[in-house]
């Protein structure tokens, strides 16, 4: 009795460290795209556990600034700014651990008001004398992104995926 006893509870063990180990192998299946210059994450975070998860896209870019002279005319600066687009939602995993993410960092470029106000120095302006009025519509070059799925029961990161970009969302490689 007490063999089959040892034997049962080795079992269970054996059997609750697999799915131990399922369950923390969290991945996620998808890829980024563009929208408009936007920066889309569209996919399935898997082995999450059920539950309901926070994730946040944290998009990172430059984008050119347009400057004017006193005589209105307009011209591109020649110093790419530094943005950021944090976007986030929840979701609530299904019985199998799996939930459809989809994130989306809308092109800051067409922004109104613009999201970042750099001095005419900063945005590369011909000189003192020209302002900065916005921003160029179309001209955002994504360089990396990150999501990040937090577990909304105990605050624990539960994922994170990183790409580095080379421009557009579709030029993205994951790390």
């Amino acid at each position: 009795m007490s063999r089959r006893l040892a034997v049962l509870i080795l079992v269970m063990l054996i059997g609750s460290a697999a799915l131990i180990a399922y369950a923390g192998n969290v991945h996620f299946v998808g890829g980024v795209s563009a929208s408009s210059g936007s920066f889309v994450v569209r996919g399935d975070a898997a082995g999450l556990g059920s539950g309901s998860y926070t994730f946040t896209l944290n998009a990172h870019g430059k984008v050119t600034a347009l400057c004017q002279n006193r005589g209105g005319s307009i011209a591109p600066g020649r110093n790419p700014i530094s943005i950021s687009s944090v976007t986030s939602d929840t979701f609530v995993s299904d019985s199998n651990g799996r939930t459809s993410v989809y994130l989306h960092a809308p092109d800051p470029s067409f922004m109104s008001p613009a999201p970042v106000s750099p001095t005419p120095k900063q945005a590369g302006c011909p000189n003192g004398n020209w302002t900065v009025i916005g921003l160029q519509a179309g001209s955002t070059y994504w360089t990396a992104a990150t999501v990040k799925a937090t577990n909304n029961a105990n605050g624990a990161n539960a994922l994170t995926v990183s790409w580095t970009c080379f421009g557009t969302p579709e030029s993205c490689i994951q790390n």
